[in-house]
């Protein structure tokens, strides 16, 4: 290892950590203390690392935290993109939770493998199979595919038009265009590459996600107006999908004390100029008057009863309990991990996104002269492309809000005890 290239810093037991940096024949740059106190200001630093893929942290930390602690701490310091490593060198976050049984017989060298696949999936570089209508920069980043990228702009077209799965797989086959293997195109290659986020800039992959990584090919509006479309069709079919309702299990009718329960409406209509147009409502809608007609109670638009169920929490409100939630959730993983429930890929799948969800919240949350409720329309518009992020917030209104008795007038919450 280049000790002019690499920013190398410890956490834990400084003779140790000295002691694996000699055999690194690297410089030690800094140590901190192995508490949760040491691990925030590690991660402080690491924020501003000039380059994060040049920098290591060595995790020498012997009982000093509890092992459920630390793993949580490990997690939150991952998300900075910054590899860290155990006093073997091999992945330190693998390396806890081997030592309590989850991942024995996987070998250092996977470790180093799966930590490196990691810190370039944060990164938002090229991991294993490159998306139809993208090839592999020299850096490792997506590019367009001229000649695939074409017939991607053409499958979103079709389906921006209304075009069902099955009539744009008709098309392309006349056409006599071919899959990446030369293969004719089949209706779930299609239909997986309409539900993929890839093709307008965002990038997922180990629990990592980038926005505007790369080129789009198809514009975030489009690409949610053809989701709001499949959506529709496939409720209508029965396999209802989409974002859960923030407030369901909490809201009630004022009228009749029966749950609202969400639903979703799809309309379409022509314009003055002939043209076709489309929508997609959410709605809370009485349970009694949709199932078993005994209640003529009205509806409520979902972002509306949701927003000012958010007001009666207010920012500080929200935010901290955002906060406690967090807290709650990564400590939950943290125990399924260490007693197997939970592989590290899935522990890292779902924790890392719900991390960049709470710092996308509190960002958004922070005092920016914006009022209140610009700032939380705001936040619920963002949690239509983020499922982590509207998980989360559902988690602070489940924790801090026992009931919304939605009335002809307004709505009145009932706030847990």
């Amino acid at each position: 290892m280049s000790t002019t290239t690499t920013t190398v810093l410890g956490i834990g037991n400084r003779t140790a950590l000295n002691r694996v940096a000699r055999r690194m024949r690297a410089r030690l740059d800094d140590t901190y203390p192995a508490t949760a106190r040491g691990f925030q200001t590690l991660r402080k630093r690491l924020r501003t690392a000039s380059s994060p893929e040049e920098t290591t942290v060595i995790v020498a930390i012997q009982d000093a935290l509890p092992p459920e602690e630390l793993v949580v701490e490990l997690l939150r310091t991952e998300v900075t993109g910054i590899g860290l490593v155990d006093e073997g060198e091999r992945d330190a976050l693998e390396s806890i939770l081997s030592s309590h049984g989850t991942t024995s017989g996987v070998s250092d060298r996977a470790h180093k493998i799966r930590a490196t696949m990691a810190r370039k999936a944060m990164r938002g570089l090229v991991l294993g199979r490159i998306p139809y209508g993208y090839q592999a920069g020299v850096d490792g980043s997506l590019e367009e595919a001229s000649e695939e990228a074409r017939v991607v702009r053409e499958i979103f077209r079709l389906a921006g038009e209304g075009r069902g799965i099955r009539a744009i797989v008709k098309e392309l086959n006349a056409r006599e265009l071919r899959t990446r293997r030369g293969g004719p195109w089949s209706m779930t290659t299609v239909r997986d590459m309409l539900r993929n986020r890839v093709y307008t800039g965002t990038y997922n992959r180990f629990g990592s996600r980038v926005t505007g990584n790369h080129l789009a090919l198809v514009s975030t509006e489009a690409f949610r107006a053809i989701q709001e479309r499949m959506d529709s069709m496939a409720q209508r079919s029965g396999h209802a999908v989409g974002a859960p309702f923030l407030l369901s299990g909490m809201a009630v009718c004022g009228a009749c004390g029966s749950r609202m329960i969400g639903v979703t409406r799809r309309q379409a209509w022509r314009r003055a100029d002939g043209t076709r147009a489309s929508n997609t409502y959410r709605y809370y809608q009485c349970e009694a008057a949709t199932n078993q007609s005994r209640c003529s109670y009205h509806t409520h638009r979902a972002s509306e009863l949701d927003e000012e169920a958010l007001l009666r929490l207010g920012l500080e409100g929200i935010a901290s309990g955002a906060s406690t939630a967090l807290d709650a959730r990564l400590a939950s993983m943290a125990r399924d991990a260490m007693t197997g429930r939970r592989t590290v890929e899935e522990l890292r799948g779902e924790a890392w996104p719900l991390l960049h969800a709470a710092d996308h919240l509190q960002e958004s949350l922070r005092s920016d002269g914006s009022p209140r409720q610009e700032a939380l329309t705001a936040l619920l518009e963002a949690t239509e492309g983020d499922p982590a992020l509207r998980s989360l917030l559902r988690n602070v209104l489940q924790m801090r809000i026992e009931r919304v008795a939605v009335e002809q007038t307004g709505i009145e919450v009932v706030m847990r005890p």
